[in-house]
């Protein structure tokens, strides 16, 4: 013989405590992408500079070569720099590495026709590859 349990009333909710319901959600789903955007902006500070430092250049100076160099250069310098970080940044990839340079360049160089302050400031547009890199994507 089976016992049935019974029924519970479901609570009817009032318009106002389904707004705050609904902002309460919101809030917690605009923090958590607060807390990834700033995931990957840091890790995109941290990726640049150790690749400016494996190049044993100053970033600014790291932009400035990377303008005038070759596609088969760059390349090989991202290559060489994904041999040696691969460990510290799975997964890595040459692709990717290449892309997050160029955005990184290519950011700068908008921000210095505008006068924009810092360099460090040009991640605010963050590299297009780091979501894929940190596993975000």
């Amino acid at each position: 013989m089976r016992i049935r349990k019974p029924k519970k009333k479901k609570k009817i909710m009032t318009d106002s405590e389904l707004a705050k319901d609904l902002a309460r959600e919101i809030g917690k789903a605009n923090t958590v992408a607060e807390q990834r955007r700033e995931a990957m902006k840091k890790s995109g500070e941290i990726l640049w500079g150790e690749f400016c430092r494996h190049m044993d250049l100053k970033e600014d100076e790291m932009k400035i070569i990377w303008s005038k160099i070759g596609e088969e250069e760059k390349l090989s310098l991202v290559r060489k720099f994904v041999d040696e970080w691969a460990g510290d940044f799975q997964p890595l990839s040459v692709r990717s590495v290449k892309e997050m340079v160029e955005q990184e360049c290519l950011d700068s160089s908008i921000e210095s026709s505008s006068s924009a302050s810092s360099s460090m400031s040009s991640f605010s547009g963050l590299f297009p590859g780091l979501k894929r890199i940190i596993g975000f994507e």
